[in-house]
């Protein structure tokens, strides 16, 4: 009947978000399934009137039942930056992090995996410690009162369309769940706005993920509701979409949601959005708004230039010129390589930052990525972001981000003394020997548009 019930998700627009009437010194997660299992999620941050609360690292002490076998992960102490939590496989493993005193908070935000394997967290509890030291429990999704009120939730959304419960059999159960399903569909038809946040962590225990049960019927549309209206309330979301990759498996099945997202934005009146690699986008936004990206790449590339730094296309944005002198009408993003060579007894690294920070000093906002080597930048107050991925030139063999974010090595000589390639009609530069890296990153299809190739998670043939 409820094949995700305790679905939470993994980004700001799907997390699960826990108020409390008092303030705690520290969480516990448990996982209640009754079977060996993980506790393993992304992060859960403190929160005061729904702000995130800064905490000193050094004023937080982690514990947790195991660890998984060869985890180099440091603890989680519930910062933004720390890694997440993965114990090993047991029965009711848990986590905790305790402070030296109170959090001055009321509230935490817990943000599961982003993949499929959130399924892992569908049975928890979270505790909040009291000064007192005692242990309360302020989320549970195996009890029958979160159960109750997923069913509150959902009878408010469907409203007069919400289906008697019966349930007797497994004939019945089906049914009820597909008539909840087609409630929920004619009624966000309907009025969309009616889904809030939290509702749709209830309306998504309708939904299955996993491999085992195949989206059908009206949860395709309920589905596509769910994801767009998270990019309707924060621009800056790209939805949770990859946390149902376990029943979006193939291209069909991509297409499908991108149709259905489609037809709801546009009905909404909103610009047509659909399913791209990063999430649920605006379709064509780089072409629609070309003149600003290719300006803003102008700009930067003169900035690097004066930084001692060659600027060159990267990845899709270079493939597009290449094979269509425009920018690819499914991508969502502008890449570009930079070049970097260290001074003697500099890292790589520092490097990298050195020339971040010269860009800093030219105006543009700059901001590193957790865990890889690209930053996003931006210009002052323009709209337009780009990634940029820095190239260490001073050895033969340069470490280059490749299919799924992997690092490989390449040779240098592909990259110096850059070349110029046409996006729509503006001379750009592009890694020397181009055509060798497009056949290395994207196979020898890369001639032939696919929106979906190299994508987040595997596809089935």
């Amino acid at each position: 009947m409820l094949p995700s019930l305790g679905y939470i998700g993994g980004t700001w627009a799907d997390c699960l978000e826990v108020s409390v009437d008092t303030d705690f010194a520290g969480v516990r997660i448990r996982n209640l399934d009754t079977n060996p299992n993980f506790v393993n999620f992304r992060m859960v941050l403190p929160t005061k009137d729904g702000k995130v609360v800064s905490l000193e690292p050094s004023r937080i002490s982690v514990a947790q039942s195991s660890s998984r076998k060869n985890t180099n992960l440091l603890p989680h102490t519930m910062q933004q930056t720390s890694p997440g939590v993965h114990t090993g496989k047991e029965y009711q493993p848990w986590w905790q992090a305790t402070s030296d005193g109170l959090l001055n908070a009321n509230g935490l935000k817990f943000f599961n995996r982003r993949d499929k394997w959130g399924v892992r967290a569908r049975s928890i509890s979270i505790e909040i410690l009291l000064t007192g030291g005692e242990w309360v429990e302020v989320y549970n999704s195996g009890s029958l009162d979160y159960r109750r009120k997923v069913m509150s939730e959902l009878h408010r959304i469907s409203g007069e369309l919400f289906p008697e419960w019966i349930p007797t059999t497994q004939a019945t159960a089906d049914k009820w769940h597909d008539d909840t399903v087609h409630a929920l569909r004619e009624r966000l038809d309907e009025d969309p706005e009616c889904m809030t946040r939290n509702g749709w962590l209830s309306a998504a225990s309708l939904i299955p993920t996993s491999t085992a049960c195949p989206l059908s019927g009206d949860e395709w549309r309920v589905l596509a509701h769910g994801l767009y209206r998270q990019v309707r309330r924060d621009r800056n979301s790209k939805s949770g979409i990859a946390s149902f990759g376990g029943v979006l498996r193939t291209r069909a099945a991509l297409e499908r949601l991108s149709s259905e997202i489609s037809h709801v934005s546009v009905k909404q009146g909103d610009a047509r959005h659909a399913v791209a690699r990063h999430g649920v986008v605006p379709s064509g936004t780089l072409r629609e708004n070309a003149d600003g990206y290719i300006s803003t790449i102008r700009a930067l590339i003169s900035s690097l230039h004066r930084l001692g730094s060659q600027g060159m296309l990267a990845y899709g944005t270079l493939l597009g010129a290449v094979r269509e002198s425009d920018f690819i009408s499914h991508d969502d993003d502008v890449d570009l390589f930079y070049t970097v060579r260290p001074e003697p007894g500099e890292s790589f690294e520092d490097a990298a930052l050195r020339v971040e920070q010269g860009l800093r000093g030219f105006g543009w906002n700059v901001s590193g990525i957790s865990g890889y080597m690209n930053s996003h930048v931006s210009y002052h107050q323009r709209s337009e972001v780009l990634d940029i991925f820095p190239l260490d030139i001073s050895t033969a063999n340069v470490p280059v981000h490749m299919a799924q974010m992997n690092v490989e090595l390449l040779p240098r000589d592909w990259f110096v003394d850059p070349v110029s390639v046409e996006l729509r009609g503006t001379s750009l530069p592009a890694p020397a020997r181009f055509h060798k890296f497009l056949l290395a990153r994207y196979g020898e299809s890369w001639s032939e548009s696919d929106p979906y190739h190299d994508w987040v998670w595997r596809l089935d043939a």
